[in-house]
């Protein structure tokens, strides 16, 4: 019993492809998350292998910028060591990179303005 109640807290934490959507009480999907819709709009998914650690490291990314801002002038920089390490076999980086870079401005209170 004592390592089914450490899977399920460990579960409650781990991050999935299907997690970030919006679900009824049923735990149906009813609608996409930000992140998984701003990479629809910009065409990012080719293949789908690399879209799962895409979505992840753009969450983690978008949790990090909520708790710590950052300048506008440093988008690009901060983008580019959150998706660094994820290889699209596609070579679809740009459209990835657009899609985050789209919704960090889009998402309020992401980027600091600096006067």
């Amino acid at each position: 019993m004592h390592q089914r109640r450490a899977f399920l807290r460990w579960q409650d934490r781990a991050r999935t492809i299907e997690g970030p959507a919006k679900r009824n009480e049923q735990g149906e999907v009813i609608d996409m998350s930000p992140v998984q819709r701003k990479f629809l709009e910009h065409f990012s998914f080719q293949c789908g292998y690399c879209t799962p650690g895409f979505v992840n490291a753009t969450m983690v990314l978008l949790d990090k910028l909520k708790r710590e801002p950052i300048a506008k002038d440093q988008i690009e920089a901060t983008i580019m060591a959150a998706l660094n390490d994820h290889i699209c076999r596609c070579t679809g980086y740009m459209r990835y990179y657009e899609a985050v870079k789209d919704l960090v401005l889009a998402t309020p209170g992401l980027v600091k303005d600096v006067a």
